[in-house]
């Protein structure tokens, strides 16, 4: 059953600009043939600052905001001006406001830190809560429109979407995110490789030593993240580099 009232990520920490690349590549995938302003919600905006930057990088579209957490959206509807619409993440808000051209879901569908140095993470973040919250999304999403997931633990193309949705291949330099791949029964099947400063981190060790690079949106540093396979056999037919995902049928 689809329910997007169920918790997700409960780290709700973010800041200005950490998506910047990902809402560049949303914008290069958007079809604007319709000639109507472009609906964007952001799924899980947290305190705001998600909203803001969709708008600024797309001054085109009508944004929209959703967190299940009341304390963040409090802050988020003081910090966005009035024309971003923020609510509650509800079934029935989330289909009064849509459906939607495009929608982000950043570091949403995991449960994070908590599955770190998990094996398997069926215990603390099972695929069906994945799998649901993804099915919730997609009922509100328009024909042609976009789903940008980052950090997403669990692959697309494991769901009983896989054929609904087709992977876009404008692959940013974050990849679709630095949190490792599972299969459905909860294994871990990819690492995050980090290719900074002609040399290659795990992403743990390149946090530490750049985090307060990272954060300088002002003066970003140029980075690649992508996913490797955990020893055994490649999983073929998944994207796990990819983020964007355009709805192909209903």
């Amino acid at each position: 059953m689809e329910d997007l009232t169920i918790q997700q990520q409960a780290n709700s920490h973010t800041f200005a600009g950490r998506n910047d690349r990902f809402f560049q590549a949303l914008g290069r995938s958007l079809n604007r043939s319709a000639g109507a302003p472009l609906k964007v919600l952001s799924f899980g905006c947290s305190t705001g600052e998600e909203c803001l930057d969709l708008a600024r990088i797309l001054p085109d579209a009508n944004i929209f905001g959703t967190d299940i957490k009341r304390s963040a959206l409090q802050k988020a509807q003081v910090t966005c001006p009035p024309d971003i619409t923020v609510f509650m993440s509800t079934q029935n808000a989330i289909r009064d406001h849509g459906p939607y051209d495009a929608i982000t879901a950043m570091s949403v569908f995991c449960l994070w830190p908590a599955t770190s140095g998990l094996e398997n993470i069926t215990e603390v973040y099972p695929f069906s809560t994945f799998e649901s919250g993804l099915l919730g999304l997609f009922q509100h999403l328009k024909p042609g429109g976009v789903l940008l997931l980052q950090n997403a633990q669990y692959m697309v193309e494991d769901t009983t979407l896989a054929d609904k949705l087709e992977p876009i291949d404008d692959i940013v330099s974050d990849s679709s995110g630095w949190i490792f791949k599972c299969a459905p029964n909860g294994d871990r099947l990819t690492t995050s490789q980090v290719d900074y400063d002609g040399r290659q981190w795990s992403f743990p060790d390149f946090f530490l030593a750049n985090a307060d690079r990272i954060k300088d949106t002002t003066h970003p540093i140029e980075f690649s993240v992508s996913h490797r396979w955990t020893p055994g056999p490649e999983i073929y037919g998944r994207n796990p580099d990819i983020a964007l995902w355009r709805k192909i049928r209903e």
